[in-house]
């Protein structure tokens, strides 16, 4: 029987152990994290009678995502639409407007130029990136490689403020996480292609929470997982590796799968060393700078229905501290509300600096209190926040992006075997780049690529 570790117990290595298990291998996943499930976590805010689940990774899935429907079915979890309805709140320029159309803006005009943007950005990615496998390999690839995101807006010179400020928002909020400013323009249109809108991606969240597959998953396929086994070097010959963990522990293996982000694995030890164009990959490709808080209510009183006006979706520039809000509750009249912030880039390194946890969240319900009124701070029951880039075993939020010059000159690296080290995490997708869904096919993928070298199934 062959051995395979798995490194890391996220979503992409949960499913690359249970493929391989199933073709008969004999798989040991180690896992750094006294838990698992990575950047898939939930947690369980107890209010009177009722319980509020809050995803303090990860959350949202879309009807265009297969891997993750069947997953769904497989476990008998429901998808269910976000709650929308209702005007988003804008602030921008020191002013709130309410807007319930989309994209969201202070007027007609802002909300046209924004439709124009996008659609250049849908002919240009289109053109840039015609391959997802191979995003570096187009002819035009090395041109939109040496620019950032931000710089593509300022170059479309739409003489629309609030245009270029939303643009940038919305795609690094619904890509890495990164920045305008950090992001290669090339990086930016891989996920425009590869993450593409007419699969909404954001549409719906699940019931129960994202957070409890990594269980289900582990449960049902029965696999052994080492908790706090921190890999701290992979050595390897033409025969077999071997993987050390920190506490003077070490497997003999056929192979290893590294399910984790780029440049969390590049601080492990590998004898002999990587390649340069993998090592280099691993140090260039950052995560994005989020954090993801949770204002835990017994009710949703911002929807109309309970007597609110707001939809829970709000937009803010770079005078808030929080840039965007989602209604994330569970369905249901009687279920609790829970209002999602995100804080990102410049203002979570500003936010996070602050002395206190109690500081942090006092910021943050100062600007909900912007957005929504002041019943955000009467109302509150629980405070939750997660600072992923204070995650040292995942660095960051959502996932992986690569600066100028990344994907043209280390991109090729991202997927390819060494020896017989192979690679999974969400990060190695060509479809779903950073959703959950890129990280199943990217497990499958990887245990697939093992069962052909080890000659399994």
């Amino acid at each position: 029987m062959a051995d395979v570790v798995v490194v890391g117990a996220g979503l992409s290595g949960l499913i690359a152990a249970r493929t391989l298990k199933a073709k008969g291998a004999n798989v040991t996943v180690l896992e750094a994290r006294n838990r698992i499930g990575g950047r898939m976590w939930k947690a369980e805010v107890p209010i009177v009678k009722k319980t509020a689940i809050v995803d303090l990774g990860g959350q949202w899935v879309g009807p265009g995502q297969q891997a993750m429907k069947d997953l769904a079915i497989e476990f008998n979890v429901v998808p269910f639409d976000q709650y929308t309805t209702g005007p988003t709140v804008i602030r921008y320029d020191g002013k709130s407007y309410l807007d319930d159309k989309d994209p969201p803006a202070p007027n007609p005009t802002d909300r046209d130029v924004i439709k124009r943007l996008w659609k250049e950005m849908d002919s240009e990615a289109a053109k840039v990136v015609p391959d997802t496998k191979k995003p570096w390999g187009s002819a035009f690839a090395a041109e939109s490689d040496r620019s950032t995101l931000a710089q593509w807006i300022a170059g479309k010179h739409s003489g629309n403020p609030y245009a270029d400020f939303y643009v940038g928002l919305d795609a690094t909020f619904n890509q890495s996480g990164g920045s305008p400013h950090e992001v290669s323009l090339l990086h930016s249109m891989f996920e425009h292609e590869a993450n593409p809108a007419e699969g909404e991606p954001d549409k719906s969240l699940l019931a129960g929470g994202a957070g409890q597959f990594p269980q289900l998953i582990a449960t049902k396929a029965g696999l052994t997982v080492r908790l706090s086994s921190r890999v701290i070097a992979i050595s390897q010959t033409l025969e077999k590796v071997n993987v050390a963990i920190a506490n003077n522990t070490a497997f003999d293996a056929d192979a290893v799968i590294v399910a984790m982000p780029p440049s969390v694995s590049s601080a492990i030890y590998y004898a002999p060393a990587l390649p340069a164009r993998r090592l280099q990959l691993s140090s260039r490709m950052a995560m994005g700078t989020i954090a993801k808080i949770a204002c835990v209510y017994e009710s949703p009183w911002w929807r109309p229905q309970h007597g609110g006006k707001f939809s829970g979706t709000a937009v803010g520039d770079e005078e808030m501290t929080v840039a965007v809000t989602a209604d994330s509750g569970e369905r249901g009249e009687e279920a609790p509300g829970v209002l999602t912030s995100f804080i990102q880039g410049r203002k979570l390194l500003e936010w996070s600096a602050l002395k206190d946890r109690d500081a942090r969240e006092a910021a943050v319900l100062n600007d909900l209190e912007k957005y929504f009124g002041d019943q955000v701070k009467k109302l509150l029951h629980t405070y939750v926040e997660m600072i992923w880039p204070m995650e040292q075993f995942t660095g960051g939020a959502y996932n992986g992006y690569l600066p100028p010059g990344g994907w043209t000159s280390y991109g090729q690296a991202i997927r390819e075997p060494v020896g017989r080290i192979f690679w999974a995490g969400t990060e190695t997708a060509t479809e779903w780049y950073g959703y959950f869904d890129g990280a199943v096919t990217a497990g499958v993928r990887a245990a697939e690529e093992v069962a052909k070298a080890l000659k399994l199934g």
